[in-house]
């Protein structure tokens, strides 16, 4: 074997940036000497760059296949393992359970919230309209309370129960309030009135 035959499938690897190691020094310093190596290495890349341009590809020299199939023929093969029955650790089920476990909290505290904030907002519907019946309590005592409101007592001249109304008016506020008692219930379709004259 020549020297050059025995850095032939180095040359290759070479060109294409594979080789390493020691095998790629011993080239390196073949290749400072040796013009024909220098020239095959040439020749090797620019096939390499038209190989890497060229769709469909040249195709290979029969010396550089026979090289492969060598080179795989010496290749020392390993023994096939069949596939293993993997067993799962219990410890590995653990993890899912607790992540089911907070998707199921997750979903039940958000539940929750829906239910509060609907709470909330009912609960503020319910204070809103409370303190609308608050302002209007205190408007109506004081207008009861005011020293300076007019009061009306009505009494009608029959026998007992006699009817009654009474009127306080405050003039500063326009606010009147008329209570009545023992009023002859009326007919379908009629109302009383009460007139109030200034």
């Amino acid at each position: 074997m020549s020297v050059h035959e025995q850095f032939a499938e180095d040359l290759a690897l070479y060109a294409i940036g594979s080789l390493q190691g020691d095998e790629r020094i011993a080239l390196e310093k073949h290749l400072e000497g040796c013009a024909d190596c220098r020239r095959e290495l040439d020749q090797l890349r620019s096939d390499a760059v038209l190989l890497a341009l060229s769709p469909a590809g040249p195709t290979p020299p029969q010396r550089a296949r026979q090289r492969l199939m060598n080179a795989v023929t010496r290749e020392p093969r390993a023994p096939v393992a069949l596939p293993s029955r993997r067993i799962i650790p219990w410890w590995s089920a653990v993890g899912w359970a607790a992540a089911a476990a907070m998707l199921l909290v997750v979903a039940l505290l958000w539940k929750q919230n829906g239910d509060l904030v609907q709470r909330i907002g009912s609960l503020q519907s319910d204070a809103t309209s409370q303190q609308a019946q608050l302002a209007q309590a205190k408007e109506i005592v004081n207008t009861l309370t005011a020293e300076d409101a007019q009061r009306v007592t009505l009494v009608a001249a029959k026998t007992p129960p006699q009817p009654q109304g009474k009127a306080i008016y405050l003039r500063r506020k326009g606010s009147l309030i008329f209570l009545a008692n023992n009023l002859a219930p009326l007919p379908p379709q009629r109302a009383y009135e009460l007139w109030l004259l200034l």
